[in-house]
């Protein structure tokens, strides 16, 4: 679409990119009414206090998350695997990650020694715990590595490279893409078991830094991917900042109407860049050292980088989206995915989209000096 509004910018398509965006905003706020609540629910702007967070866990998460009983009552046939919207499809299941700060991660003032041991600030990425505990943070050692409680998923460790996540930022600090994490598989009475089983082993403590609920959609009625980012930051001195994101992009852009259209605008994209490439060499070639003299070298310079960077970015996307969907399929929709490495990818791209929109943009200045009154070359 970046494409399209750059190459062909006529009215029809101007309007077809507004309806675009428009539909990604109602997308974000349909997510942002069904998995964060509505005003009589229990929601996640509401949770100040750890009790909140687990109150929201109980009565706010699940039920959006799970298609409900339809409109006269009956089950939700054929909508397995839907939202609580009945519109959104959840690639895989949601995840709830723990972030938890490393003990000791700061120092205490030897005049205050008597009164706290222990001390744990923010986790900077840095001062994240990465061990693996028994259940309840109980440490594990050679005694009782072998036993039932020392075997709690929950309690041990997932890397950034196990649950396909990068870091990530909140409004207190930068957490990292691993953490310990609770898998939301399985019916919604197994899943409040396991809540009420973690709520009383402490799973959230002095020490947990960040709770993150994090899950992907597909709304194949516009066409778009959804990233849910749900985060409750822990302050060390005590509280909870929440805070949400709800990110709608497009992966899948060849099969619609104007699939056929965008293909042949990249195609002629990557023509031009190839001959605009010949042209500049061939200029630097000429002039040698000249040619570096002269400022609007640099632009087209910037923009036959730029324009190749993009052309690697929007392969690392299709191949990355193509993962995605071979781990969906494979598992019948009950794999986890993370879309997190296509949606960075996606937003580098259009990064560069607007960079080569904004340096062409500046181009047109140049024309200005062929015209007697408005030029600013004599």
């Amino acid at each position: 679409l970046p494409f399209i509004f750059i190459i062909a910018p006529s009215d029809g398509q101007s309007k077809y990119v507004a309806f675009m965006k428009f539909n990604i905003i109602e997308y974000a706020k349909s997510h942002s009414n069904c998995a964060v609540g509505r005003e009589y629910d229990v929601t996640a702007k509401m949770v100040k206090t750890t009790d909140d967070l687990w109150a929201y866990l109980f009565t706010g998460l699940l039920q959006r998350l799970r298609a409900d009983t339809l409109y006269n009552n009956k089950p939700p046939y054929g909508l397995r695997g839907f939202l609580e919207d009945h519109a959104n499809r959840i690639m895989g299941y949601a995840t709830i990650r723990q972030i938890r700060a490393r003990k000791n991660s700061c120092i205490v003032p030897d005049e205050l020694d008597s009164i706290s041991n222990h001390c744990s600030s923010y986790t900077s990425i840095v001062d994240e715990d990465n061990k693996d505990y028994c259940a309840g943070w109980v440490v594990r050692n050679d005694a009782n590595a072998n036993s039932s409680e020392c075997n709690v998923r929950e309690f041990k460790y997932s890397t950034a490279r196990e649950m396909g996540g990068f870091p990530k930022g909140g409004q207190l600090d930068w957490y990292g893409g691993g953490g310990y994490v609770i898998h939301l598989q399985g019916s919604t009475t197994k899943l409040l078991e396991l809540f009420h089983e973690l709520q009383e082993l402490h799973w959230i403590d002095f020490y947990t830094r960040a709770v993150i609920i994090e899950f992907s959609t597909y709304n194949a009625a516009v066409n778009l991917f959804g990233m849910a980012t749900i985060m409750s930051e822990y302050m060390p001195g005590g509280g909870i900042t929440p805070s949400f994101r709800f990110e709608g992009i497009r992966l899948l852009q060849h099969h619609s109407e104007f699939g056929a259209f965008i293909m042949v605008c990249e195609v002629a994209f990557i023509l031009f860049i190839i001959g605009y490439t010949i042209r500049e060499v061939r200029a630097i070639c000429k002039d040698r050292k000249s040619y570096f003299q002269n400022y609007w070298s640099y632009a087209e310079i910037a923009i036959i980088l730029a324009s190749y960077s993009m052309m690697i970015i929007y392969l690392l996307r299709y191949l990355a989206t193509k993962a995605v969907l071979h781990v969906f399929r494979n598992t019948f929709g009950n794999g986890y995915v993370n879309l997190t490495y296509a949606a960075m990818l996606n937003e580098a791209y259009l990064y560069l989209v607007s960079f080569i929109g904004f340096v062409g943009s500046l181009k047109f200045i140049k024309l200005l000096r062929f015209n007697k009154r408005i030029g600013m070359c004599k």
